[in-house]
């Protein structure tokens, strides 16, 4: 039977690299402007003038946040590569947030649920719900809501399925070709429309942090994925079909700011090497919110409620079916990157911001 387990296991939250490679990313971000500079057309409207292009705080949050390698010779982001190429990477990413964020928000409001697309499965929802019994899982509250970890509303009819599709398209900076390929299949095939309305793309949780997921307030870390032991029937186990999927905790750090703003990267003490520092200080604080975290008084009596209850770095295991397992994985990897990104640059709070994906992503 699967099942949620309600437990309060600790392992180190997750930190970034960056307290190694912040100065080589600053260096290579400005290589990335200086880049695109190049083109005239490229230049920002800046009230009634034009001005030198400069990255925009979700730029600096993906160059601050993908692999390393990404920026290296031959990466996703390598400064040789075409000015137009590199700003459409980065105008890709802005892109897949605002469709994040957008779709999270709208399709698990329930009490305002009217979708033109495909019904969202109950039976699915009752699923998840019997998972967790019926309680949130990283708070053990009963009376919980059933968020989904990618939007449903990515593939609940054949158009959304399509844009899916092309947006995704900036996370093979984080992913294998063959990896994107499944993703398609599961959460961006129009011909499917609502794939991935299953229990292995939902979580159990209390209104509060349901509130907090559709911002970006915390992020969820696949660190492990085993066979599931049961340690009264070890001899009976059966690998093929439950695995424990172990789910990390993360409160993330939040830029109270606009994802558009114009970072400046020159000179000392720049607005590039405050965003970067501003990460490192957080992950060395163990990841746990400021007063302050979210600028929204509402969202912060929330966190100040809920951070005594759970802390980043806590764990917790569901268990399913290996298949539904491994696919539930997929779903927590790629939010896991998404929310990172989009809660240091403030794309979280405002996706309204963020450019449409240009015509020519998309492909029939």
């Amino acid at each position: 039977m699967a099942t949620a387990a309600i437990e309060k296991a600790f392992s180190p939250p997750q930190v970034s690299d960056l307290h190694r490679t912040r100065d080589e990313r600053h260096e290579l971000a400005l290589k990335i402007q200086t880049r695109i500079r190049k083109a005239k057309t490229t230049r920002d409207k800046v009230g009634k003038n034009w001005e030198e292009f400069r990255l925009k705080a979700v730029h600096v949050s993906t160059i601050l946040l993908v692999p390393i390698q990404a920026l290296r010779d031959g990466g996703w982001l390598d400064y040789k590569l075409l000015f137009d190429v590199l700003l459409g990477r980065l105008e890709q990413m802005a892109s897949l947030l605002k469709d994040y964020f957008t779709e999270l928000r709208d399709i698990d409001d329930d009490s305002k649920f009217e979708s033109p697309g495909t019904i969202q499965s109950v039976s699915e929802k009752e699923r998840c719900c019997k998972r967790a019994d019926n309680k949130c899982l990283f708070t053990g509250m009963a009376q919980g809501e059933v968020a989904h970890i990618l939007p449903f509303a990515w593939n609940d009819t054949e158009g959304a399925g399509k844009t899916t599709r092309a947006v995704i398209g900036a996370l093979y900076t984080f992913f294998s070709d063959d990896l994107i390929t499944e993703l398609h299949g599961l959460v961006a095939d129009p011909a499917d429309p609502g794939s991935s309305d299953k229990w292995w793309n939902m979580i159990y949780m209390n209104a509060q942090l349901h509130t907090l997921w559709g911002t970006a307030g915390f992020g969820l870390y696949c660190s492990d994925l085993q066979p599931h032991i049961d340690p009264g029937k070890a001899e009976n186990v059966d690998t093929e079909y439950e695995w424990d999927i172990t789910v990390q905790f993360h409160w993330l750090q939040h830029r109270d700011a606009k994802p558009t703003d114009r970072i400046v990267l020159e000179g000392n003490d720049n607005e590039f090497i405050m965003m970067a520092d501003d990460q490192i200080k957080f992950e060395k604080a163990r990841s746990e919110p400021s007063n302050n975290s979210q600028g929204n008084s509402h969202i912060d009596a929330m966190v100040m409620d809920i951070r005594a209850t759970v802390i980043s770095g806590n764990e917790f295991t569901l268990t399913m079916p290996k298949d539904d397992a491994f696919k539930c994985k997929k779903m927590l990897d790629v939010q896991w990157h998404i929310a990172r990104i989009a809660a240091m640059c403030g794309a979280a709070e405002h996706p309204e911001l963020l450019p449409d994906l240009p015509d020519y992503y998309y492909w029939n």
